[in-house]
Order: structure tokens, then sequence, then C-alpha cells
């Protein structure tokens, strides 16, 4: 702050995210019992089969946004797909506030034209390795012959060995639950020995 005094600090309320975060997903579970949530204001649903029960998926997506923004003011973006690569890089490219269909068999024409950085999981090791292939869009990754795309997956995979391997422990933890009532301190001194040798080992065998 001595840095930038006109800095407007905001504290985080973790226990007030969490808790829309239920509300969400709460709302989500009530249209299907197969609900994935994959972080606190993300997830995965598979609705195949209601639409009898409610409406086509499509419909669906916009009527949880409007419930979700009426109920709890929060916006939300969707996307709707065949399977859930599709759907999340849908629900990215309809962010802010919308929702983005992308039908059964139009997989490939909707992911053609896009950034390589948009597949869900490439990163900026790969994306930089794919890069240097000359390799900037989906569609021209789909293009690569099946032998050139094993050499590059085995050559992208040993670059992620390489980060592995450079980083290096700086501690080591073991965790084991005593009964409530344990409380002999002799039984304590030996239960703490027992934790220290699978510590002790995996020190031995990282340096």
């Amino acid at each position: 702050l001595r840095l930038c005094p006109q800095a407007v600090v905001c504290h985080g309320h973790h226990r007030e995210y969490s808790s829309y975060s239920h509300r969400v997903m709460a709302i989500l579970a009530e249209y299907t019992p197969l609900l994935e949530p994959i972080s606190i204001d993300e997830a995965f649903l598979d609705v195949t089969g209601t639409e009898g029960l409610f409406v086509p998926p499509d419909v669906l997506a916009h009527r949880l946004q409007e419930r979700i923004l009426a109920e709890l003011g929060l916006p939300a973006s969707l996307g709707v797909a065949s399977n859930k690569l599709v759907a999340k890089v849908a629900s990215d490219l309809a962010k802010p506030r919308g929702v983005l269909v992308v039908p059964a068999g139009q997989e490939a024409t909707f992911f053609a034209p896009l950034p390589i950085e948009r597949l869900w999981g490439v990163g900026d090791v790969t994306a930089g390795r794919l890069h240097e292939h000359h390799i900037r869009t989906i569609d021209q990754l789909a293009a690569l012959p099946a032998a050139q795309m094993k050499a590059l997956k085995a050559e992208i995979l040993a670059d992620h060995k390489k980060v592995i391997k450079a980083f290096r422990s700086k501690g080591f933890e073991h965790k084991c639950t005593l009964d409530d009532y344990f409380v002999r301190k002799d039984g304590v001194t030996h239960d703490v020995v027992l934790m220290m040798r699978p510590v002790v080992k995996r020190d031995e065998a990282e340096f």
C-alpha cells in the first residue's frame, strides 16, 4: 500500500462464496441428479432424457440462467453440447452472461477455427510447444497425421516430466487420526515414531 496508496483493497468472503455456490448447485440439482461440480462456480449437468420432464436442453439453459439471476442476483454463462469438453469451451466463449449451443454433429466445425489454447487442459507449456510446430488452431492439430501426432505427444510429455523433476519438495507430511480418548504420553511417542518412518523413506528417495 505504500507504493500504491490509492489502491482499493477488497477482502474475500469465502463463507459467502461457498454459500452462493451451494445455492447455485441446489438450483441445478432440481433438473438432474447427474450433477458434477468442478469448481466453486462451475458444474457439468447431464440432462439426457429430461426433455419430457422439462424442456429441451437449449431452452433449459436459458431457464437456468434466468433463475440464477432472479433468485441469487448472479450472472451465469452456459454451454450446451453433446459432451463435457465441448460444453466447457462453449461456456467459456459464452461469457459474459451468454448461452452457446453446439448442436450434435457440429463439434468439429465449432472447434476448427479456435486457438489451440481453447482446448481444456492446454496450458502455456503445451501451447508453446505446439506453436513451435506451427500449430495454432484446433483444426491444424486435428489435421496432423497419426505418426506425427504420436511423436508430438511424446515430446510434450517429456517437457512435462522435466518440469516435474525440476521441482524439489521443501517438506514432507504424513497424517493419521488418533482416537478421541488417546492421551497416554508413551503411546503418543510411539505413534510419532511410526509416523516418521514413511516420511524418512520419502526423504531418502527424494534426495
